[in-house]
């Protein structure tokens, strides 16, 4: 299929759950952890043998090279992290101007990469100042792209003290519960959540820590198992909702298998009911092989579905009309061809609107064939549109 719309559904979860590749230092209230490698400071980043003397020597001069997309992508950790932290507010003001507006032929990916850096270089060094002024940035993605930077190295350089700093930034608490919920391990994972006294501050911090463990098969594992062991932890069937349903935007498949081994009720329905909308090429066959009935739900991932790849869905839900249709579900099956059929009109071509006309009219009048009280019914409550569409190319009244 294509990925667009799971890329869509789970974008925003792998760019909230990342972070460097640091360690905590030691803190009274935890014992060391690690963060899990990721994509905020690249590993690229490391100046070349070649350039190390010439960046040691004038890292700001290396800094203009950058700027003006003469410097080496690989060079940006180490040219930036030897530019003294006092200088950066001034630098970072004029990259920001660059950014407004990047003269031809420089990157903006690498103007943001510069950025990353230097918000984490003054992190280290003065983390409150560092996110006062990422908050200023006027775009809210980029806004938020720099000051989980600086999240990332004030905990890497705070600990636990730093985060209970971090929790208080306006609209950014939830970042910063991400953030700490990621340096846990599979083997201190209930020490630490134990170590919170308030019990939803603790259940924001095991929320974190479920969404973010499905990326790490151990911790997803040992995740699993505590929630078993842990009824209370679980509240309910949420836990598992949630850790499962995180799982199946990254791996549908491998979430379904082992979902369907955990004997946890109504797990499954949960998973298809969330990824319905956003991966309907895999959540509705899954469903149906299994034995569900189309719901109303199911109509807005289908839509998508059809957005993303018109041949494979409408190909899919051709291949399952003659099942529904023998099992009285008629309607969900037009009103699955309506979605598409409007969405043909708004595209304004005349071939893919006239298959969808043609392929509803002849539903519906086998439908009104068969249930002529239904099928009106249905007629009656549908768009104008599609009543006209049904009008023109059938015997509807």
């Amino acid at each position: 299929m294509k990925e667009s719309w799971r890329v869509l559904a789970i974008g925003a979860m792998v760019l909230a759950s990342g972070i460097a590749g640091f360690s905590l230092g030691k803190t009274r209230e935890s014992k060391a952890v690690a963060f899990a490698p990721d994509a905020v400071l690249p590993a690229s980043r490391q100046g070349t043998a070649m350039k190390a003397r010439e960046i040691e020597a004038d890292p700001l001069r290396s800094f203009e090279r950058l700027l003006t997309g003469k410097g080496e992508y690989q060079e940006i950790g180490a040219v930036i992290s030897r530019i003294p932290p006092a200088k950066l507010p001034e630098l970072l003001d004029r990259l920001k101007e660059i950014m407004a507006d990047p003269p031809n032929g420089i990157d903006p990916k690498q103007l943001r990469e510069i950025a990353e850096a230097m918000y984490f270089h003054w992190a280290e060094a003065d983390p409150r100042a560092a996110v006062q002024d990422a908050l200023k940035r006027p775009v809210e993605v980029d806004q938020y792209r720099m000051v989980r930077v600086v999240f990332t190295a004030w905990l890497k350089t705070g600990g636990l003290p730093a985060y209970q700093e971090m929790k208080q930034v306006e609209d950014f608490g939830f970042l910063a519960k991400q953030l700490l919920a990621r340096t846990w391990t599979k083997d201190d994972l209930l020490e630490n959540l134990n170590s919170f006294p308030d019990k939803q501050e603790r259940d924001e911090l095991l929320s974190s820590c479920l969404n973010s463990c499905v990326e790490n098969p151990e911790k997803r594992d040992s995740a699993i198992r505590l929630l078993h062991e842990r009824k209370d932890l679980s509240r309910g069937n949420d836990g598992f909702n949630q850790l499962f349903r995180s799982w199946s935007y990254l791996d549908f498949d491998a979430a379904m298998q082992s979902a369907e081994k955990q004997s946890v009720e109504g797990l499954q329905e949960q998973i298809i009911d969330a990824t319905m909308n956003v991966d309907a090429a895999n959540a509705m066959p899954w469903a149906v092989t299994h034995g569900m009935k189309p719901q109303p739900s199911w109509e807005a991932g289908y839509e998508n579905w059809y957005l993303s790849d018109p041949e494979a869905a409408n190909s899919w839900l051709s291949s399952q009309t003659k099942s529904w249709n023998d099992d009285g579900q008629q309607g969900a099956v037009a009103n699955f061809l309506t979605k598409q059929l409007v969405r043909d009109i708004a595209k304004g071509k005349a071939g893919p609107r006239d298959a969808s006309e043609e392929q509803l009219a002849s539903h519906w009048a086998e439908w009104q064939a068969k249930d002529p009280k239904a099928a009106e019914l249905w007629l009656d409550g549908a768009k104008p549109e599609v009543r006209e569409s049904i009008t023109r190319k059938g015997d509807a009244p």
